[in-house]
């Protein structure tokens, strides 16, 4: 009976360290997915707001 607790003991711990290394890989992922949606979006955004400053901008005259 001893055995079998200590089987499962070590099972739990296992499932305990994939499921953190688990977490680990699933918050990593979201911040490359997010910082690239980012990257995407601000890129995009640039030539518009380059081109709302140069209009606002007071001109050289």
């Amino acid at each position: 009976m001893n055995q079998l607790a200590t089987q499962v003991n070590n099972q739990e711990y296992k499932f305990e360290v994939y499921q953190r290394g688990t977490d680990a890989m699933v918050r990593m992922t979201t911040t490359i997915i997010i910082a690239a949606a980012s990257v995407v979006v601000l890129s995009s955004l640039s030539p518009a707001i380059t081109t709302l400053l140069s209009a606002i901008a007071p001109q050289g005259n």
